[in-house]
């Protein structure tokens, strides 16, 4: 499933953010190895909206706001947890994803 960090001030070790950096890694070696193993398999998935995104509550901070501290430059947006928390409870962990209008999940394709 689906998780990420929330934000624990008393936790030292806690970082908002810190779960997204490794996943881009990961799915860039899964789609390595898809293509080593299965060439062309990627072009052929490129237009077929079976993809779906991670409905992150990070939100990345205002320009200005990231040049005056680079090194703070998400803040977490609790009311959109809730709402997924809300939705994880009447969804199953698709509540985690995006939703399109009608609540149901947003497929999209992988380009």
């Amino acid at each position: 499933g689906i998780d990420w960090e929330v934000p624990e001030p008393e936790n030292p070790w806690a970082n908002i953010g810190y779960w997204s950096d490794h996943q881009i890694i990961y799915l860039q070696k899964l789609l390595e190895v898809c293509e080593r193993f299965y060439p062309d398999k990627l072009r052929a998935l490129l237009k077929r909206s079976i993809f779906a995104y991670a409905n992150v509550p990070y939100r990345i901070k205002r320009y200005d706001d990231l040049v005056q501290d680079p090194y703070n430059t998400i803040e977490f947006d609790w009311a959109a947890e809730e709402a997924s928390q809300a939705r994880v409870r009447e969804f199953g962990s698709d509540g985690k994803l995006l939703a399109d209008a009608d609540g149901r999940v947003a497929h999209a394709t992988m380009a």
